[in-house]
């Protein structure tokens, strides 16, 4: 983020549309699946608007990204990509990191 701002002069957003998924019954998925897809879909949404809310003035945009199966369940076999994707569809996180 400190980069950005260094070449453009500030950051007025961030997307966070990063997202992956193993696909399979959740009842086959491994811990290391679940990890793998936590990690990318919820960890990066994290420190991703964490990082840019520091180079950010209080004009701060932050737009998360969720596929439709985060609100309803529409497709089989991709469980575990439908659970994190709560998180990213929740405006009360990027909120909280906003507000903070």
């Amino acid at each position: 983020m400190h980069q950005i701002v260094e070449q453009s002069g500030r950051l007025d957003g961030l997307v966070n549309n990063a997202g992956t998924t193993h696909r399979g019954s959740l009842v086959d998925i491994s811990a290391q699946d679940f990890d793998e897809v936590k990690h990318l879909n919820v960890k990066s949404l994290l420190f991703l608007s964490q990082a840019a809310v520091h180079v950010m003035d209080r004009a701060r945009a932050i737009l998360n990204v969720a596929s439709l199966n985060a609100f309803d369940v529409l497709l089989k076999g991709v469980g575990l990509y439908d659970t994190p994707s709560q998180a990213r569809r929740g405006t009360v996180f990027v909120r909280s990191v906003c507000r903070d």
